[in-house]
């Protein structure tokens, strides 16, 4: 799939993108929270865990991005900001937890430069798109991105 047929099916389809960012919220919560032993067990390097922060944070922040909209740009700070304070609670409560998970300042840059490289990532998207005028092509007014 290409980027104009991606554009082209968020247009068509813009719950499946808001439905999609649920679903990966709460694979994130379930493995952010739950106890480590619960956690599959994969084939690990060092820091891989800070890997595996970023992944979940840069996936999160561009479905989140994504799926809210793609011309108007008012709703990004507050997905940034709203994705910055799941990063840092998801941190202290995995502190207070008794679940044998601890806080990390390491995972907490992880999951900034997630949020920051998710909302880069998105921004040449957006660029993408204007610069191919992908979203004047579609002249119906249903087929709108909102």
């Amino acid at each position: 799939m290409n980027l104009k047929q991606l554009i082209e099916y968020r247009i068509k389809h813009p719950r499946f993108f808001k439905v999609l960012t649920i679903i990966w919220f709460m694979i994130m919560l379930y493995m952010l929270l739950s106890p480590s032993k619960d956690l599959p067990k994969v084939p690990t390097f060092p820091n891989m865990d800070k890997l595996i922060h970023f992944t979940l944070y840069f996936i999160f922040t561009f479905l989140c991005l994504f799926a809210s909209s793609i011309k108007k740009s008012r709703n990004i700070p507050w997905i940034i900001i709203m994705a910055f304070v799941m990063c840092f609670a998801t941190e202290f409560l995995q502190k207070i937890m008794p679940y044998g998970r601890s806080f990390d300042y390491y995972d907490m840059m992880a999951n900034s430069c997630g949020i920051i490289v998710g909302l880069l990532f998105f921004n040449y998207i957006r660029k993408q798109i204007k610069k191919s005028q992908i979203l004047n092509t579609s002249g119906n007014k249903n087929n709108r991105i909102r």
